[in-house]
């Protein structure tokens, strides 16, 4: 799957499930404690990832240190999903 496919399907999950809308591609380079998400906002993205592209996050990724911005989570995304 591209990555633009990716994206779009990441900012779906943003709307439904975070009810944040992203708009434009300098959003993903944005951190996402700037976007407005906080732990708990950060785990249910998460899990909402997981579960749409069928992956499970490794313990050390469960962490804004690690994935601190939505580039970040769609080359792992692209990484780790099986498409």
């Amino acid at each position: 799957m591209a990555n633009e496919k990716i994206k779009e399907i990441i900012k779906q999950i943003f709307k439904e499930k975070i009810e944040i809308e992203i708009f434009d591609e300098a959003s993903f380079d944005t951190d996402l404690i700037s976007l407005g998400l906080n732990s708990l906002t950060f785990i249910k993205l998460l899990v909402s990832i997981e579960t749409r592209f069928d992956i499970e996050f490794e313990e050390e990724f469960l962490d804004f240190n690690y994935l601190s911005n939505l580039n970040q989570l769609v080359d792992y995304i692209a990484k780790n999903a099986s498409f």
